[in-house]
């Protein structure tokens, strides 16, 4: 699978902070021919472990680590009528949410929604001047109240119900771009170490849950033991009315930061 696809079919697949499980899966599905060997650790993450090429006992150890999940919401409380409202799992700007469809995921299966607010017509010229804010938004999945007891649960996670699209000159947009577009440049490194001799062993980490503390990568970090490590995240791209030392130029290299 070429790399812009592999992205397209990752940033689809739903996975919030404690619920990767699909896209490590799917991860590990697409580079089985690209690692030596590959697993999941206690706490999920995935492990992808490309061994050098020259037999080397106990060689140094590099891990290249990019987390799995994407900011998510989550059911905290069903209104009279069967409205829901949600808390954030990670860091929503709620500015972005209004009008957005979105899909509850509960046990009982997934239920497509989308956020609401009181229209600007019943909200006073006060109310009118400020972005909504998360305590004031509420999901409407098309059931009775009734039902959505019966059906959705407090804590279920909502993900945003969007297809990542294929923009001109080799762009992409879509959700959880936040990481999965450092997944993907992951893979590429395991696709380019098929072509070279190393004399150490490569560890591809898909991290959990670094949206709400980065507890998968520090296991992983304890657990692998590397010699060197290298994470792999997004930043931001030029934007209208940002000075030009905060952003970078999109298509323009990577950005390497020390921390």
């Amino acid at each position: 699978m070429r790399s812009k696809e592999f992205l397209l079919k990752i940033a689809n697949v739903p996975g919030g902070s404690g619920a990767e499980e699909h896209v490590g899966a799917f991860l590990i599905e697409q580079t089985k021919d690209l690692v030596t060997e590959s697993y999941r650790d206690r706490v999920g993450n995935v492990v992808l472990v490309k061994k050098n090429t020259k037999n080397i006992a106990n060689p140094p150890k590099i891990m290249v680590a990019t987390h799995m999940d994407e900011i998510t919401l989550m059911v905290s409380f069903i209104e009279p009528g069967g409205f829901l409202r949600v808390s954030q799992v990670g860091g929503f700007d709620p500015r972005t949410l209004l009008a957005q469809e979105v899909v509850v995921h509960s046990r009982s299966g997934d239920y497509l929604g989308v956020i609401g607010a009181k229209p600007p017509h019943l909200s006073t010229p006060e109310e009118r001047k400020k972005a909504v804010p998360l305590d004031d938004l509420f999901i409407d999945v098309g059931m009775p109240e009734a039902l959505v007891k019966e059906k959705i649960s407090l804590g279920d996670r909502v993900t945003l119900h969007r297809q990542a699209q294929e923009l001109l000159h080799d762009r992409i947009a879509g959700k959880a771009m936040d990481n999965r577009a450092s997944i993907a440049a992951m893979r590429v490194c395991l696709e380019e170490l098929q072509q070279r001799d190393t004399v150490v062993d490569v560890y591809g980490v898909g991290t959990i849950s670094e949206e709400i503390g980065s507890l998968g990568a520090q296991m992983s970090a304890y657990s692998i033991q590397p010699d060197i490590a290298v994470a792999i995240d997004v930043c931001h791209g030029e934007t209208p009315g940002v000075a030009s030392d905060l952003v970078q130029k999109l298509g323009g290299g990577p950005v390497i930061a020390l921390g």
